[in-house]
C-alpha cells in the first residue's frame, strides 16, 4: 500500500474541493472539508458547525485512478462504492462524481 499522496496531487485535490464548494454550495450552509492520513483523503461535509463523514478517496499511486468508499453511518465504517447507495448513479471515477455521490447520499 501507497504511504502517503504527493504534495502536488493533495494541492490539486484542494483546489477540486474549493471549486466544488464554491459552484455547488454558493448559497447553502454545507460545504466539503478533506483530511489527508497517509494514502486516504477524507471528505467530510460541514454543516451547522458540525462535520459529517461522507466519503474517502484512496490514493493507488496513480492520480487518475483513485478508489472511494461511501461512509455507512450504521456502521460507522467506510464500504466499498461497489455497493449499492442513493448517490452511486454520480460515480464517474472522478472526485466531483465522489462528492455528488456524498451529498445525494446523506442530504437529498
Amino acid at each position: 500500500m501507497i504511504n502517503s499522496i504527493p504534495q502536488d496531487i493533495k494541492l490539486k485535490i484542494k483546489d477540486i474541493v474549493k471549486q466544488f464548494n464554491e459552484k455547488q454550495f454558493s448559497e447553502k450552509k454545507l460545504n466539503y472539508n478533506i483530511e489527508v492520513e497517509g494514502p486516504y483523503i477524507y471528505f467530510k461535509v460541514a454543516y451547522d458547525g458540525q462535520l459529517t463523514p461522507i466519503l474517502r478517496a484512496i490514493y493507488t499511486g496513480d492520480e487518475k485512478t483513485w478508489k472511494f468508499e461511501i461512509f455507512q453511518s450504521a456502521s460507522g465504517k467506510y464500504v466499498s462504492t461497489e455497493e449499492d447507495f442513493p448517490g452511486r448513479k454520480y460515480l464517474d471515477g472522478s472526485f466531483e462524481g465522489a462528492m455528488k455521490a456524498g451529498i445525494e447520499t446523506y442530504y437529498a
